[in-house]
């Protein structure tokens, strides 16, 4: 009897080591997922980059923020940018610069008061250059931005930093497989807002196809992990980093320039000792070509090209 009980003691222990749990998947990483290659016929979408190949586009900024104390809003951030394929290595992947040619600050109401002191600020990133190598699926690699042979304080550094992420914000990665109208596919990168920490996870959905004229949708979901951010001695606790953001636009991929327009809405709570100070900040986009330059630009859901109309741009 005794042996039986004890092989019977080793079954369930054997059985027991068999019921132990899997360890947890992988923490997910930046990356690409295809969720559907969408109808026939299908086509690999691909960056076709050649040598000296120019575009120039602007970017405006408009940032709103709403605090405890009420709300803010920042006068418009208009960049003018020289997109430039510098040279192309037989696989297709080549050095692109984005050459920022000019800068300002337009007025929006209630801005009046600091225009003078944004148009100084501004004026600092005009001759940056943002340097990447770009695949033809979009992958960016040996990303660097030089300042001209300036030597900016630490606070416009991190600024610098910030607009280095949005210039490499106006390419779209894409997929290896071939792919057609209403393919959709995930995106997930990690952003460097300032010292803000923030994960943005884009779901794209192409609405038209034209030669290298890419038409998309595009909803983001943005996180962030409670943490803490330095300025000098000072630190404060970030919370809830929490938000979302749509977009609609037209990516060229052989210009390598997205024009249209994306809305972002970021909420957190900053906590100092006892104060808390929930804030919310909204920021749009917006890409067009330059003054002077042929639209490259396709209304969403058409076959066809339009003149002048606005789609919208990026992601974050």
């Amino acid at each position: 009897m005794k042996c039986v009980t004890f092989a019977a003691w080793l079954a369930v222990i054997g059985c027991r080591s068999e019921d132990k749990p899997k360890p947890p998947p992988p923490p997910p990483t930046d990356g690409l997922e295809l969720i559907s290659a969408g109808a026939p016929p299908r086509q690999p979408l691909r960056y076709r980059l050649a040598p000296d190949t120019r575009a120039s586009i602007e970017l405006a900024v408009d940032v709103d923020l709403t605090t405890v104390d009420g709300a803010i809003s920042l006068p418009t951030i208009a960049l003018a940018l020289d997109v430039i394929t510098a040279t192309v290595d037989p696989d297709g992947t080549g050095i692109v610069r984005s050459v920022v040619t000019g800068a300002t600050a337009r007025e929006r109401p209630g801005t009046e008061s600091v225009m003078k002191l944004m148009n100084r600020q501004v004026a600092l990133v005009v001759g940056l250059v943002q340097s990447a190598r770009l695949s033809p699926t979009g992958q960016l690699s040996e990303s660097k931005l030089e300042a001209a042979g300036r030597d900016l304080a630490k606070p416009m550094q991190e600024q610098v930093s910030t607009l280095a992420q949005a210039l490499e914000g106006v390419v779209m990665p894409l997929p290896l497989d071939p792919v057609g109208v209403g393919a959709a596919w995930n995106y997930r990168r990690t952003l460097q807002l300032n010292q803000l920490t923030v994960i943005a996870t884009t779901q794209v959905q192409v609405t038209a196809i034209e030669g290298d004229r890419v038409s998309y949708t595009s909803t983001t979901q943005l996180a962030g992990a409670d943490q803490i951010l330095v300025q000098g001695e000072a630190s404060v606790q970030v919370t809830g980093v929490k938000g979302h953001g749509t977009a609609q636009g037209t990516a060229d991929l052989a210009k390598v320039i997205v024009i249209g327009e994306h809305r972002a809405e970021l909420g957190f709570t900053m906590a100092a000792g006892d104060q808390q100070r929930p804030t919310t900040m909204t920021m749009t986009t917006r890409t067009t070509p330059a003054t002077g330059s042929p639209a490259v630009t396709l209304e969403p859901g058409s076959a066809s090209q339009g003149s002048d109309a606005q789609g919208a741009h990026k992601a974050p």
